[in-house]
Order: structure tokens, then sequence, then C-alpha cells
């Protein structure tokens, strides 16, 4: 009884360890990364989790799934790297002894996306199975211990993140949430507006005078590297006023009903 409870404990334990390697630590990436990895600690991206987004946990708070104990409904782009939420099948609610499920969107996840599959309900991204194979723009890619660089131009045109920003249906096929980028242009795109080019090297060994900046800028933070795209108007009329908002992002300007504006 004893060794099999030890056999049971090492195979438990082995899967466990295996699924936090899936994704390396983006503290890995701030050895090279120093400047990159400080703004995307404080951005979105790094705090979508319920643990550090108050706004995402009070819809969680009161969203059915939630209330029923079933499961984290939101893990596919809010916790991409808690595997176990996103098991089919399996009931999972966020722990937050789990490092995983405290874990955002990390700069290794989102480096892995190889393409995007589009779907209905939502579109899905297709991760590289090479733990340390990562994709970028960079012209000439790299190769270290670390990782191995690949150019890929999702990663300039903004196709990257139409795995999570696209759209999401819900069961009666309703927009939850959706970005129209009918108006997206080759000079205009979701790198552009929100990942523009800031003063600073990328890299520690690989010195450049710019890199793209990894805060992401939106309605929690950096508006005023976004204030260049809206344009407001304010005319007087007699004893009244008038305000005219002009929107020159590729996008409309409210994309989702339950953020925070």
């Amino acid at each position: 009884m004893k060794s099999s409870f030890l056999i049971t404990l090492w195979v438990f334990s082995s899967l466990y360890l295996h699924a936090q390697s899936i994704f390396a630590s983006d503290r890995k990436c701030k050895e090279c990364h120093p400047t990159i990895y400080k703004e995307h600690k404080g951005a979105m991206h790094n705090n979508s989790t319920i643990f550090k987004d108050p706004i995402h946990k009070a819809v969680w708070d009161k969203h059915p799934a939630n209330i029923k104990k079933a499961n984290y409904k939101c893990a596919k782009c809010h916790t991409p790297t808690a595997s176990d939420l996103l098991s089919k099948g399996k009931a999972g609610i966020p722990d937050i002894s789990n490092p995983t499920h405290r874990q955002g969107i990390s700069c290794t996840y989102c480096h892995r996306i190889e393409a995007v599959e589009l779907g209905t309900m939502s579109n899905k991204n297709l991760i590289s199975k090479e733990e340390k194979n990562y994709f970028g723009t960079m012209e000439n890619p790299t190769k270290n211990e670390f990782h191995i660089t690949q150019t890929n131009d999702m990663f300039r045109n903004g196709q990257v993140c139409m795995g999570c920003h696209s759209h999401k249906k819900n069961k009666e096929k309703l927009d939850v949430c959706v970005t129209q980028m009918a108006k997206q242009t080759s000079k205009e795109n979701c790198i552009t507006c929100h990942m523009p080019k800031v003063a600073g090297s990328a890299s520690l060994h690989k010195d450049s005078l710019t890199h793209s900046y990894h805060g992401f800028p939106g309605t929690n933070s950096g508006q005023d590297m976004l204030a260049q795209y809206i344009d407001m108007k304010f005319e007087k009329k007699n004893t009244s006023f008038e305000i005219s908002i002009h929107n020159h992002s590729p996008h409309d300007m409210l994309l989702h009903p339950l953020r925070m504006l």
C-alpha cells in the first residue's frame, strides 16, 4: 500500500511539475529584458486574473458558473497558462495557492502563439509545442540558451491579438465582446497603437534605440498614448453646447459592455 501511494504521489508530482514548466516564468525573461519586464508587470495583460483585476473579479463573482461552482469560463484568455482550468470536461475554479492560476497573460504565452484559429463563438490561439520556440518581429532571429526567436508577421500586423480580442459570443450567440477591425490599415493596427515604439533597448544582449512598449495602454493605463486617436470638439450654441467625438482608431471605442471606462 505504501509503495502504491508513493508511486501515485510521484506521478501526480511529475504531472504537476510538467504543467508548471509548460510556460517559463516571466522572471526568466527579466534577466535579459528588464525594461520590457517592468512594463509588462504593470500592464493589464499581467494583471488579468480575478486575484489582480478587481473589475474582472466583480464580474466573475456574479457569474452563473461561479455561483454554481462549475468552472472558470474565462481561463482561456485571462489565465491561459493554467492548463488544469482549460481541460475539457473538467470543472475548475481559480485557486490562489496555484501559481498558474495567479499568472495572467505571460510573456512566454504570447510569444509562443504561432497562429490563430478562427471560430464562430470565439477564436483560439495555436501555441507552439516547442517550449523554447518564441515568435516576434526581429529581422535577424537569434538563438541562445533561453529561446529560439522566429519572425512572425502576426506580431507586426496585430493578428496575434485576435485569438483573444476578436470576439466572444455567449451560448445565446450574443456578442459579449467584439473588436471590429474594419478600419484597420497597414499603418494602424493593434500593435502600432497599443504597443508603440518607445525609447530603450529591448534586450541587454542586443542594443536598440527603441522597443515596442509592453505596458499595453488602454482604459486602465497609458491613456495619454491613445489620446492622439480621439478628437473632441466643444461648440457653444446659444444657451447650450455640443460635444463631438471623432474616433481615428481602427476599431469602435466601446468593445466590451463590462469594461471600466
